[in-house]
């Protein structure tokens, strides 16, 4: 939704009062007695009427040299330059013109989207506030300031500034769909397609909705619902690739295997390094028995990125399907190593405190017994775990161990719904969504455990995964540093952080710790002499690595 000024100027007459009414009280006293600005503001805004718009920001720019402090002829370039698509010079003027009129409603909302638009979050969140705030409910501002709450993490924030302007009589179908948007982002999907339903009857142009539809289907699991949704959209916009992951995920989980594997192959033919695209055609490989297709599919994710644990899972299963049953034990080793390293919340510590009681729960639920296990880890944990739903967690994470992911996910969101703040849950949800690649539903898991602990270790040091994933080194370093991890494969992102920042020797203390925490693990081992080397380190990669 946006904001488009080039016909104002078809609207208004040539005198300089006219333009300050469309263009705002910028001027300074007297400005209006001022010949040469309204001659000028006449001059530019006629060419601009006739279709010469270079001509307008050369009489506009003329006017800005002589009087500098004339608002509304800041705020005419401001205009005329974003027209021509040239936004950062656009900026510069509506900052220039706002620093005039700090209360202009209009230069509020121009400047505020224009730096979302930019990755300028913070200072847009800022401005559009205060737009908000002399205009509240404003259905303009609203918007955009949502996306940039969503943006900064405030996701419940931006759910709510969309729900007020809708009280005051927000009516167009852009922030009916921003609303689900967001909705879809908090797991709110009943309610999120609702107004996506509502906004696609309304304008069934609006850009993407056939693919928010099928992320809010997808999350009730409906998922023929969600598949035509998403082919629809692959029709409108065959280049979308996030769609296209949706698409071949929705699929596979139909059990369409050929034809996700069809899409996927598209995928990564555009993204060749994308590790979710690879492990996801390497799934669909060993579905249709195409096991040294898969073995290579799965073995390049990893060479993309070692923490792609579900590789290990599905190449156990490629390397079994084509008879090399050691490389297929050693890679399901793997698998439930990075598994273990992976879950340092106290719920997995609980989980594996006591074999037998494992090894116990395992066999009730191979037999179909989930209640069984349910009730030993009850009757085992009563007084000792956080809520009511804690036992849910611990049943899930015992799926988790076995590769059921769908059945570890619905034990998670079971323990949420008996009690919203349970231990773990949203740490777990947040580590499995980090694995299928969804980096923003990750973060909204991950925060949403800090929230109910803010030193939480796992919820911490997996945020810090999203922002490796995310390329945001410093932060990625930071949190996990902060977590306190002995996750080796957590500590191997913070040193490759720490190298990329060009903070050699805090990087060359981490691999230390790499390699002390994350001795016998091969996988780890193999990643980390790579990362010395490439960074010049071969020795210390002789000595931590090689000679271990």
């Amino acid at each position: 939704m946006t904001i488009s000024y080039r016909w104002l100027c078809a609207v208004v007459s040539g005198s300089l009062l006219s333009a300050e009414l469309m263009l705002g009280q910028g001027a300074p006293r007297g400005a209006s007695a001022d010949p040469y600005a309204a001659k000028q503001m006449h001059d530019a805004i006629a060419a601009a009427q006739g279709g010469d718009e270079a001509r307008a920001i050369e009489i506009v720019r003329a006017l800005v040299e002589q009087r500098p402090r004339f608002g509304p002829g800041l705020k005419l370039e401001g205009m005329l330059l974003e027209d021509q698509g040239q936004a950062g010079e656009a900026a510069k003027a509506y900052e220039a013109a706002l620093t005039l009129s700090p209360n202009d409603s209009e230069l509020l909302l121009k400047a505020g989207s224009m730096d979302l638009v930019a990755g300028k979050v913070p200072r847009a969140a800022e401005l559009l506030k205060r737009r908000l705030r002399l205009l509240p409910g404003d259905e303009d501002a609203s918007y955009y300031l949502a996306q940039a709450l969503h943006l900064e993490g405030d996701n419940d924030g931006g759910v709510a500034v969309l729900k007020a302007a809708l009280k005051k009589g927000a009516g167009h179908p852009a922030t009916w769909q921003k609303l689900g948007e967001l909705l879809c982002s908090a797991g709110q999907y009943d309610e999120a397609l609702i107004w996506l339903v509502k906004a696609q009857k309304r304008d069934a142009s609006l850009a993407r909705i056939p693919f928010d539809l099928a992320v809010a289907q997808f999350g009730l699991q409906n998922l023929k619902e969600a598949e035509a949704a998403a082919d629809e959209e692959a029709r409108v916009q065959p280049q979308d690739l996030e769609n296209l992951m949706l698409l071949a995920t929705v699929r596979i989980k139909l059990g369409e295997s050929a034809a996700a594997r069809d899409v996927l192959q598209g995928v990564v033919s555009a993204r060749p390094n994308d590790a979710a695209a690879l492990v996801a055609l390497g799934h669909c490989e060993v579905e249709l028995k195409e096991f040294p297709a898969a073995i290579d599919t799965l073995g390049r994710a990893l060479q993309v990125d070692p923490t792609q644990t579900l590789s290990h899972f599905f190449l156990s299963r490629a390397y079994a399907g084509v008879g090399k049953k050691d490389e297929s034990e050693h890679e399901i080793a793997v698998y439930r190593e990075l598994q273990q390293h992976l879950a340092f919340a106290p719920g997995a510590a609980e989980a594996k405190r006591n074999d037998a009681l494992l090894g116990q729960t395992r066999g009730l639920i191979e037999n179909g017994d989930e209640a069984g296990a349910f009730r030993l880890f009850k009757d085992d944990a009563r007084g000792a775990v956080g809520t009511a739903g804690s036992p849910w967690v611990l049943v899930g994470s015992v799926y988790l161990s076995m590769g059921r992911v769908e059945d570890a996910s619905r034990c998670f969101m079971k323990a949420l719904t008996v009690d919203a703040k349970t231990p773990d849950a949203n740490a777990y949800l947040g580590n499995m969504a980090l694995e299928a690649g969804d980096l923003s539903r990750a973060e909204g898991y991950f925060n949403a455990e800090r929230e109910r602990d803010a030193n939480h270790v796992f919820a911490t040091a997996g945020l810090g995964w999203v922002r490796y994933r995310q390329g945001k080194w410093s932060e990625a370093a930071d949190l996990i540093g902060r977590s306190k991890t002995t996750d080796a494969t957590l500590l191997y992102l913070e040193c490759d952080s720490l190298f990329r920042l060009g903070l050699r020797e805090k990087a060359v203390l981490v691999a230390e710790a790499v390699a002390a925490y994350g001795k016998g693990n091969e996988a780890v081992g193999r990643a980390l002499d790579g990362l010395l080397r490439r960074n010049g380190a071969a020795s210390l990669a002789e000595r931590l690595v090689v000679k271990r």
